[in-house]
């Protein structure tokens, strides 16, 4: 039978979880992964999973005085949106689950991302891919239309980066 997780614990478990859920939304893109993961241990969370979210909290710690950067960078052009997807191979074997994610940047900053568990089960890593560059585009998609509502035309093709050939050659 297993073990009743201590009330106390799994309150302040949730309350932590939470907190980290909106420093990821709204300034930390890079915790996004590890707060999806920590986050489905939310009804049954134990000791080993608060020392895994006290980690997050040291490093956030540790990147206390480094900025957020908003600032034109040489291999992007001013104003322009441009983005990265990718995936990882399936993190739980018998289900062919993968890991998805894509972030968009403007001028350097990061504007939007996200990290989460793919719905759909997947043969290999090139699907896992496609499925990451479709999430990706649709998000592509909303913020190109965010930004002429906003009077920011984009008069060029959003670059949407992907590391994998087999992906590429797909789309």
């Amino acid at each position: 039978m297993p073990a009743t997780p201590d009330r106390a614990l799994l309150r302040d478990y949730k309350e932590l979880i939470g907190s980290l859920l909106f420093l990821q939304t709204g300034t930390f893109p890079e915790i996004s992964w590890i707060i999806s993961v920590l986050a489905r241990y939310m009804t049954n969370a134990g000791e080993p999973h608060m020392a895994a979210a006290k980690r997050v909290l040291r490093y956030l710690q540790s990147r206390k005085k480094v900025p957020l950067q908003w600032c034109a960078l040489d291999h992007a052009l001013p104003g322009i949106i441009h983005g990265y997807a990718d995936a990882s191979s399936a993190d739980i074997p018998d289900t062919r689950l993968s890991s998805i994610g894509y972030v968009f940047l403007v001028n350097g900053g990061a504007i939007s991302w996200r990290s989460t568990k793919t719905p759909l089960q997947v043969l290999n890593a090139a699907e896992a891919e496609i499925v990451s560059l479709s999430s990706a585009a649709q998000e592509c998609l909303f913020l190109r239309k965010l930004c002429i509502k906003m009077g920011f035309h984009q008069h060029r093709p959003t670059i949407l980066y992907e590391d994998c050939e087999a992906a590429v050659a797909l789309s």
